[in-house]
């Protein structure tokens, strides 16, 4: 299988779509899905847990041919001084998925936007972006190391999400916390389940693999 890595190390173009540093798109021949990657907090350039996400991706797009797109932040949080996600507000919420939406599918091409993930900091902005309604319902949503709001709009007008599902490692400190956000959210009639895995604050293939071939 031909496997096509854009590692952007500088401005580059991809479709009609500029990247900027430390952006990802791997496009493998064929791809039949696309997922979103959101990072955690991180460095100006992916540090090591990002990498190690970074890896797993690469494993992920390998074996089972799917196009994925990793967007990066370009904010700088100062209490963190690290890049994050402005999450706080349906505002920084919808500037961030107007931004990122147009360049995952610039990555994609002809490929489906078909899952978006976030990872920690990106997890909250994933779970939320799913609440606003702006992920699209055919696109499955999933979470890592973070979760949504803690009084989320489910009864919001007008309103058609998809399906929200919680990838937690069992050592991971948030893990009580994102139970009780899917127990929430099927009291509230959304289409959600939790996936625990052995792990803790990280990504790993396998519970991932099991999602992608599932979706």
């Amino acid at each position: 299988m031909d496997l096509f890595y854009y590692v952007l190390l500088a401005f580059t173009s991809v479709g009609s779509a500029s990247l900027v540093a430390g952006e990802l798109c791997l496009k493998p021949k064929d791809a039949k899905a696309g997922l979103i990657y959101l990072h955690g907090l991180d460095d100006n350039i992916p540090g090591n847990q990002e990498l190690r996400n970074r890896k797993t991706l690469k494993h992920i797009s390998k074996t089972l041919g799917v196009a994925i797109y990793a967007h990066r932040s370009q904010i700088t949080c100062k209490r963190y001084n690290k890049k994050c996600w402005l999450h706080s507000t349906p505002q920084q919420r919808t500037q961030a998925w107007n931004k990122i939406l147009p360049k995952a599918k610039a990555c994609f091409a002809e490929t489906p936007v078909t899952l978006l993930l976030g990872f920690s900091n990106g997890a909250y902005l994933a779970a939320k972006l799913f609440e606003d309604c702006l992920v699209p319902s055919n696109v499955v949503t999933v979470f890592s190391g973070g979760m949504g709001s803690k009084a989320p709009p489910w009864n919001k007008p007008s309103c058609k999400r998809g399906k929200i599902i919680g990838m937690i490692g069992k050592g991971d400190q948030i893990k009580a916390k994102a139970e009780r956000y899917i127990q929430n959210a099927k009291k509230a009639g959304q289409d959600a389940r939790l996936l625990l895995h052995k792990g803790g604050h990280e990504i790993l293939a396998p519970p991932l693999s099991q999602i992608i071939t599932q979706h």
